[in-house]
């Protein structure tokens, strides 16, 4: 084989992988961005950070924590004041927000709201707190992983 005909088989081959490539990018439909909102939640994103910081300024945070059982926990009992509470909770799936989970936050009497086991996959997890108390809102962003 001559090097024309080498040079010409390699081009070939190499556009015919360039086309491949481009034609499997236009036929991807499931194109998850995190938010289809995200330009607005970006622009209001300081009310986030003021958020952040009121939370940085507490004594003692939530915590979550993960029973035995695979049960998750979202702890406030070491915050005095977790009976005047109001807020939600986002379970944030990176991989899938279809899996997504947003609960009302509604603690028992000792500061604490149970998530059942079957309510998670086992996987990556953002739990993502937003409330309010004593008239300030605060925010806090959590990594979890489900066994």
């Amino acid at each position: 084989m001559s090097w024309g005909k080498g040079i010409t088989i390699t081009i070939i081959l190499f556009t015919g992988f360039i086309l491949f490539l481009v034609i499997t990018c236009v036929r991807q439909t499931d194109i998850n961005l995190v938010s289809s909102d995200y330009y607005e939640q970006e622009i209001a994103y300081q009310q986030v950070i003021n958020k952040m910081n009121n939370t940085t300024s507490l004594s003692a945070k939530p915590e979550i924590k993960t029973g035995a059982d695979g049960t998750v926990w979202i702890d406030f009992s070491e915050m005095a004041n977790h009976r005047s509470m109001s807020g939600d909770v986002l379970f944030f799936r990176p991989s899938d927000p279809k899996l997504d989970l947003r609960a009302h936050l509604s603690l028992d009497t000792n500061g604490r709201q149970e998530i059942a086991k079957d309510a998670l996959q086992r996987g990556k997890w953002v739990c993502k707190i937003n409330w309010q108390a004593e008239g300030k809102d605060y925010y806090i962003e959590t990594p979890l992983i489900i066994q």
